[in-house]
Parts: C-alpha cells; sequence; structure tokens
C-alpha cells in the first residue's frame, strides 16, 4: 500500500491518552485508544504501511500487529485514512465548524461539539468567541484543563471579562473569593436579561419583571442592591436573601 493519510472527512481532537473522532460523512463520533491515535498521528505525517507497521512494533512492543493491521484496513474503508493519491474533500472552513458545533450543542452531542470547537480554534486562533466558546464545551466536559487553557486564550485576546476572570480563578484552583466582584454580577444577569428578550421576540421588558433603570437592566438593578452583596455564586447557594425575595425584584 502507499502512504497513508489522514481523511478530511475526519476530525481529531486529543482527549486523555486517546482521540475523538468525528465522521463528517456519517455523523458518528468516535473514540481511539492510544494505540490508534498513534496510528493516525503516523497517517497525518504520511507514514506508509510498512512504517506504521515499524514504528508501531518499535514503540509498542507488545501491540498484536495483525490486529492493527485490520483495523487499518477497516478504517481505510471506512473513508477515515486514504492511499495516495486520493483527491480529498476541502477541509471545512471555521465558520462551518462553529455552526455544526453550535448545532451540535444545542442537540446535547457536546462532545462532537467540542471536537467542531477544537478544530475551529485552530483554524482561527485570532477569534476569542470561538475560545470561550471551546471553553463552555470544555467545562461542560469537564476537561478542567483544556477549559482553563482555552478561557486563558480568551482572556489574553478580550482581557477585562469578568465572568471569564471569575472562571479561571477556579480553574486555576485558586482561593474562592469572599464575594463575587459587582462587574461579575452585572455581566451574569445582563446576560440573562439578553436571554429573556430573545425567549419573549425581543421585548425590552419581559412578563413578571420589574426592570428599574434602562442601561443595562436586571444588572443595574442589582448594582448597589444590599442583599446582592450576600450572594454566593462561587458554590451556587443563596445565603441571603429568601427565595421568595429573590423573586421580588421591585421591592428592596
Amino acid at each position: 500500500m502507499s502512504r497513508l493519510r489522514l481523511s478530511c472527512s475526519l476530525l481529531l481532537t486529543a482527549v486523555g491518552e486517546g482521540y475523538l473522532a468525528y465522521d463528517l460523512r456519517t455523523g458518528q463520533l468516535h473514540r481511539f485508544n492510544p494505540i490508534a491515535a498513534l496510528v493516525a498521528e503516523l497517517c497525518v505525517a504520511g507514514r506508509s504501511l510498512a512504517q506504521i507497521e515499524q514504528d508501531l512494533r518499535s514503540s509498542i512492543p507488545e501491540c498484536d500487529w495483525t490486529s492493527c493491521a485490520r483495523w487499518i484496513d477497516e478504517a481505510v474503508e471506512a473513508g477515515w485514512f486514504e492511499a495516495e493519491p486520493v483527491a480529498s474533500a476541502a477541509e471545512p472552513t471555521p465558520e462551518a465548524l462553529t455552526t455544526l458545533a453550535s448545532e451540535l450543542r444545542e442537540a446535547d452531542r457536546v462532545a462532537a461539539a467540542y471536537v467542531f470547537q477544537q478544530h475551529a480554534s485552530r483554524l482561527e486562533p485570532d477569534r476569542p468567541d470561538v475560545w470561550r466558546e471551546l471553553g463552555e464545551l470544555a467545562h461542560i466536559m469537564n476537561f478542567r484543563q483544556e477549559a482553563r487553557e482555552a478561557y486563558e486564550q480568551y482572556d489574553r485576546l478580550r482581557p477585562g471579562n469578568a465572568e471569564v476572570e471569575h472562571l479561571l480563578v477556579a480553574l486555576r484552583d485558586g482561593p474562592a473569593p469572599a464575594r463575587v466582584s459587582d462587574d461579575y454580577l452585572r455581566s451574569l444577569y445582563g446576560s440573562f436579561l439578553v436571554l429573556l428578550r430573545r425567549e419573549h421576540g425581543g421585548r425590552s421588558r419581559v412578563p413578571g419583571t420589574r426592570v428599574p433603570g434602562a442601561r443595562s437592566g436586571v444588572g443595574d438593578w442589582c448594582a448597589g442592591r444590599t442583599r446582592c452583596t450576600r450572594l454566593r455564586l462561587w458554590d451556587g447557594t443563596c445565603r441571603r436573601p429568601t427565595p421568595a425575595a429573590c423573586a421580588t425584584p421591585g421591592r428592596r
């Protein structure tokens, strides 16, 4: 067999000692163990089947080459690896990858969305929104190191975001603050208001809420209220006020 190449229809992203592999043609997500991951890396390097066998035997003496060769044949048949020369499909654009990642996340296919977002971040490393979404997906999957690295990259590109700074304290295993910052509360509740307005057709006033002021809605309402100084969002608990008081934002 001639040299093997990784197909453009297969997206890989490192997870632990292996890879998550998403097949664009079938829409299926696969997990590669360390040996399969090494084979994929050797295909990226353009190694021939004979060279792959030699590399595996030298690096993993206990490797069962017969089983590996059978798996490689199956991977070629599935279209994951291609023998040169083969005309490959064009690599998806970053915009297409982020759109697919968003759709997969909405469908609760977070692992697959993470693969797409990871590739988008490699293609467009200067887009802060790509890194923030990658951080969120990694955080959902409990990939703490990957989440921290993505949020740090976002923070370098767009510093000063109170929510991201708050998350980074936790992801760096820093000490919990006595309370969250006012900027964080404004950002957090301002985001909630945007989502509520989106759900209610963009109306400036959402049924069931009273939003004094006109600058940034709930965020401005929270700023300066003494009851908000006792909110501890770090551990998800509300020390004060009572749930009933929280439900009546128009009253002090």
